[in-house]
């Protein structure tokens, strides 16, 4: 099985257009100091449509999304994302929105015993399934323990199109320092599962 996949998402270019200029529409999102930054995400939905209908026309439907923002001179650390491996959701579609030229994602074999679950504080997070006790939506994450690296670096990509990736496979983000505005990325899950997707002789959900 692929670590990740082309997936093509039709008229994807348009849409992070607009994803972008509702970014900077919204302060709350464009300025956070936060990587994964939630927020009401129906209401992105409700005023881009084309989100859901690109995804709806390789047939699959949105659980939840967010936008993740990573500054130029930051990154994102390394970690897995709080998947079990055998999880049906742990792939995710990963699509670029703005400033990822030049950046690169690159993905790593860890030891488990190596890999610390970590769940952030809750967030309010409207119209996924994917609830705690308390009705708010818990991310997780495995924190890689790098002073037992370095370790294996088993791929990488620069993100130009949409993907489908899995998320539970240990990966890292280097931005391009020659940018002064952070890269923004959107990731998808789906109520589907897309682990099939990443074998190579799947075709299609349609």
């Amino acid at each position: 099985m692929k670590i990740y996949k082309n997936l093509d998402l039709p008229n994807w270019s348009a849409i992070a257009d607009k994803v972008y200029e509702y970014i900077k529409r919204h302060e709350e999102i464009y300025t956070s100091n936060n990587t994964w930054v939630w927020f009401d995400y129906t209401d992105i939905l409700k005023e881009i449509p084309e989100i859901e209908e690109s995804v709806a026309s390789v047939g699959l439907s949105i659980n939840w999304l967010s936008i993740i923002k990573c500054k130029p001179d930051e990154g994102f650390h390394m970690h897995a994302d709080g998947y079990e491996l055998d999880d049906p959701l742990r792939a995710r579609i990963l699509a670029p929105i703005r400033n990822c030229e030049g950046s690169y994602t690159n993905f790593y074999s860890v030891p488990r015993e190596n890999m610390t679950f970590w769940t952030a504080p809750d967030y309010d997070h409207p119209g996924t399934d994917r609830l705690n006790e308390r009705g708010q939506f818990s991310l997780h994450y495995y924190l890689i323990d790098e002073s037992k690296g370095p370790y294996e670096k088993i791929d990488s990509l620069t993100l130009t199109s949409p993907i489908v990736f899995d998320a539970s496979t240990p990966h890292q983000v280097i931005t391009n320092p020659e940018f002064t505005e952070s890269r923004f990325t959107m990731t998808i899950e789906t109520k589907e599962s897309l682990v099939p997707f990443l074998d190579e002789n799947f075709a299609t959900y349609n």
